[in-house]
């Protein structure tokens, strides 16, 4: 007979541990992004966005509980979760004491008095179902106090809405990103496919316009971006720099290699790599090439013969634009390995033909072309360079 009361206390006890919510699993959050949305009203109305990381910085013992320690704008939070009876309670350092924060057990129309907000407050639940968030259905719990106050919890997500009111105050905050256990919501994903500056280069081809291309999803974190290089000469480096670089869009970045001739000389090897850091809650950090340097060789002047280089003149060549991006000349420098027709056409990135820059008949040798953009728009273009022989294709950007 006991044996079989203890049996039935364990099945209430495991049906009970089902069906209960956990609306706040402190146990399992280590990190969040908070998105806030600001009026204030007034004479002068003003109005923004900021995003704040809040971090699980430790725990600690009060009165034999275990309480978790968290960090949002400045202030620390210290709460318990008791995910058997629903219930969240926070310890006021200023009090010294705790109290009921969070009572995931209210039904839609019940109130309690809550302690989550610092201070004695009466909470109505006003929401009581699911909706679908992150990846499946998720229990929603929603409480009010008054007009100033609202707040929803999602099943093993936490709080993923607070909104204050009182005039001439409006704040709302809401849950951009988070880290729950090993899995991650609305992460920063940051790809370099690839960049403009692997192959040796002329030394007259300097500075140069590095560009990049790859993906960035969310430009809101950025900590650093740049291209560290190294210019290396007989197995000693002689100049390190890092140039900052700009983003144009999501999948477009460029950076002024603005190095001196002076501290450069034909037959140098430059060391490239791109890094890239951020500042959110997944402390993103990516290099190209994933590891180590791209490698090339500086060469002699494209105006140069060199008897032991002469490829440099002999064969077809569309050299990089310069500058690029750019928002009125470029250059555009070519070589024929024997007389021919050339015609330049420019495209949009749609593949529309929106400008002949040359057609005519030209002589063996280097060229150098000049190209106005004074009408055209900003964006991302394609310069083609075709002969009766050859077909090379470069692309731009303009910037006004």
């Amino acid at each position: 007979m006991r044996n079989l009361k203890k049996t039935m206390m364990l099945l209430v006890w495991i049906a009970y541990s089902v069906n209960c919510q956990n609306y706040f699993p402190l146990k399992s959050i280590k990190s969040l992004c908070v998105k806030t949305d600001y009026s204030i009203f007034g004479p002068i109305y003003t109005s923004g966005t900021y995003y704040s990381n809040t971090y699980h910085i430790n725990d600690t013992l009060i009165n034999s509980q275990k309480f978790f320690i968290y960090k949002f704008d400045g202030n620390v939070y210290y709460l318990n979760e008791d995910s058997v009876t629903q219930r969240v309670y926070i310890y006021l350092p200023n009090k010294d004491s705790i109290y009921l924060a969070l009572d995931f057990n209210l039904e839609v129309g019940s109130s309690e008095i809550l302690y989550i907000k610092g201070s004695p407050l009466s909470f109505e639940c006003t929401v009581k179902d699911s909706i679908w968030y992150w990846d499946r259905y998720r229990k929603r719990f929603g409480i009010k106090s008054g007009y100033k106050h609202y707040m929803e919890f999602l099943e093993d997500v936490g709080l993923i809405y607070d909104q204050y009111r009182e005039y001439p105050f409006y704040y709302s905050y809401s849950i951009f990103s988070i880290i729950i256990g090993e899995k991650h919501y609305n992460p920063v994903i940051m790809r370099i496919d690839s960049i403009n500056a692997k192959k040796d280069r002329p030394i007259d081809t300097f500075p140069f316009v590095l560009i990049m291309y790859g993906y960035l999803n969310y430009n809101l974190f950025i900590d650093s971006i740049y291209a560290d290089l190294n210019v290396i000469r007989n197995d000693t480096l002689v100049f390190s720099n890092k140039f900052g670089i700009t983003p144009i869009s999501s999948t477009l970045y460029y950076a002024n290699i603005s190095i001196d001739t002076a501290f450069i000389k034909v037959w140098d090897t430059i060391k490239l790599r791109v890094v890239y850091k951020d500042n959110s809650i997944f402390w993103t950090y990516v290099t190209f090439p994933d590891s180590g340097f791209i490698s090339f060789t500086i060469l002699p002047p494209i105006t140069s013969i060199d008897p032991l280089h002469t490829e440099i003149l002999t064969d077809f060549q569309l050299y990089d634009i310069y500058p690029n991006p750019f928002n009125s000349i470029a250059k555009i420098k070519f070589n024929l390995p024997a007389n021919d027709f050339v015609t330049i056409k420019l495209y949009d990135i749609m593949g529309r033909e929106t400008d002949i820059i040359s057609s005519e008949q030209k002589d063996k040798g280097l060229h150098i072309i000049e190209f106005n953009c004074n009408l055209l728009s900003s964006g991302v273009y394609i310069i083609r360079l075709q002969t009766n022989k050859f077909l090379s294709s470069k692309k731009v950007v303009i910037m006004k």
